[in-house]
């Protein structure tokens, strides 16, 4: 199945559609023009709406979705801002918070057993520690990283730190 999305003219995507991938390889493939114009001859546009754009995570940029914007220039989607303070990556694809993503994601001062197959990978061999983890979240009212931490009935908040790479207690 393909998708399309359906720009304004400010080029913020307004919706998106599955259409059958034989109707795509029938007018033209995957991104072509020939495609979205039979779309646009199919699927009446709203008086706001401009063009349908085919969207996928394999090519322009991301998987469009309502808010998300068209980068004509680049020829790629950019997800819709998540946080007022958050600013476009240098690449120009992707919004980033203005203090980079936590480098810790686990509190290693409580184990909650041992690995087992399932959750073993290349980094995490079976038998080692399964830590507590971090639930991590980002904090627009104080412009920080903030997780929880569960245990038997109890959750632990935090903020982190960057400048020393911690966890501190709210």
């Amino acid at each position: 199945m393909a998708n399309f999305a359906a720009i304004d003219l400010t080029n913020e995507v307004t919706r998106v559609i599955v259409v059958d991938d034989a109707f795509v390889s029938a007018n033209g493939g995957d991104q072509s023009a020939q495609a979205e114009e039979a779309l646009k001859a199919q699927i009446k546009l709203e008086s706001n709406e401009t063009r349908w754009i085919q969207t996928s995570n394999s090519f322009r940029g991301t998987r469009a979705g309502p808010g998300s914007t068209y980068d004509s220039a680049k020829d790629i989607f950019i997800p819709k801002k998540r946080y007022s303070s958050w600013v476009l990556n240098a690449a120009g694809t992707d919004w980033e918070a203005p203090v980079a993503y936590p480098s810790v994601t686990e509190d290693t001062s409580i184990v909650l057993g041992q690995r087992d197959e399932a959750s073993a990978d290349e980094n995490n061999p079976v038998g080692s520690d399964v830590y507590r983890p971090y639930v991590i979240r980002w904090s627009e009212e104080n412009s920080r990283w903030e997780a929880d931490c569960f245990s038997d009935n109890s959750v632990e908040s935090f903020h982190w730190n960057p400048s020393d790479s911690t966890w501190n207690a709210i």
